[in-house]
């Protein structure tokens, strides 16, 4: 009988501290759910939007697997690989103290970052936010009230500059992404009359036609080989930068000027690309002696609604007169 009453005490105490622990865990904020950042399946990710102080890009994956960046480039694939990357090592290092969760959650709203993404048939937002490099990462569930300090396996840097809202990060820094059996036709267009502007035409057989510009004279016996080596360019030409807020004041001074160089590639398919380049004045101009960058021009891409600055060294091969193409 003695045995009896023991166990049936040692059950009731057992239970009760069963009890206990239950109830703390259920009060404690760290709830799974609202810790559990991280993605298991990248490959599922089919739509990431980022939004804040940058602005707004939205990153779609289409049918065939390239990303599109706002619906009208492609996006890099090794930015986007990168994004998602992060999402699969995000971890939880400690909850946010209570102390400051309160002016937290304001910086959330006010000057936090979002990110929206949807992967298989959810869809999940975070915010994050950081006071700056030397400042630690702070994220929270849509919806949720539980701040958490994280970072990303692996990376020592800062991880709230992952999370980049600023189109041009995301835009591939390249002119021209043509592989030679993909080229249709090239017209290089010079200022100086000195040079020759022509116009090069290939044939999905391989087959080259060589036209002065803009007279459209034939050009006859250019050599093959010249042609292959000269189109190969064409892949993965790439520029510095953009020129930023400038950007508007100087693709209009440059719109009204005529350019030194144009650069027309056009595809089978039809795509074509349209590069303007324009010398850059350095210094002082005295008269018409002006100094120019031996180094880098301005270009106007397309629809010229962007300024960008293209190194001498990506193009210099493309600059080429029509005399390049005989032995």
């Amino acid at each position: 009988m003695k045995n009896y009453i023991t166990h049936f005490i040692f059950f009731i105490l057992l239970a009760l501290v069963t009890l206990f622990l239950y109830q703390i865990r259920r009060s404690t904020t760290l709830d799974g759910r609202q810790m559990d950042f991280a993605i298991t399946r990248p490959g599922s990710v089919s739509e990431i939007i980022i939004s804040g102080s940058g602005g707004e890009v939205n990153l779609e994956k289409t049918e065939g697997g390239q990303w599109m960046l706002n619906s009208q480039y492609e996006a890099r694939e090794k930015a986007v690989d990168i994004l998602l990357q992060t999402l699969v090592r995000l971890r939880v290092t400690s909850p946010v103290p209570l102390s400051v969760a309160g002016e937290l959650m304001n910086k959330f709203e006010v000057e936090g970052t979002r990110i929206d993404f949807k992967t298989g048939r959810r869809n999940i937002s975070y915010l994050v936010h950081s006071d700056g490099t030397e400042s630690p990462t702070y994220m929270i569930k849509q919806g949720s009230n539980q701040a958490f300090e994280v970072e990303v396996i692996g990376f020592s840097g800062h991880t709230a500059s992952l999370f980049i809202s600023d189109e041009d990060y995301w835009r591939p820094n390249v002119l021209f992404n043509f592989h030679v059996n993909e080229i249709a036709e090239v017209v290089i267009q010079h200022k100086d009359p000195d040079e020759e502007s022509f116009r090069l035409t290939r044939s999905p057989q391989m087959e080259f036609e060589l036209y002065s510009f803009p007279a459209n004279t034939p050009m006859e016996n250019i050599n093959d080989s010249l042609a292959i080596r000269y189109l190969s360019n064409f892949f993965y030409t790439p520029y510095e930068r953009s020129a930023g807020t400038s950007g508007k004041s100087m693709i209009d001074s440059l719109s009204a000027i005529q350019p030194d160089h144009i650069i027309r590639a056009k595809n089978h398919q039809g795509e074509e690309v349209e590069v303007s380049l324009f010398k850059i004045v350095v210094g002082d101009l005295a008269g018409e002696q002006a100094e120019y960058d031996p180094f880098r021009l301005n270009a106007l891409i397309n629809d010229k609604t962007e300024v960008v600055t293209v190194p001498y060294q990506s193009v210099d091969l493309l600059l080429r007169s029509a005399t390049y193409f005989y032995p």
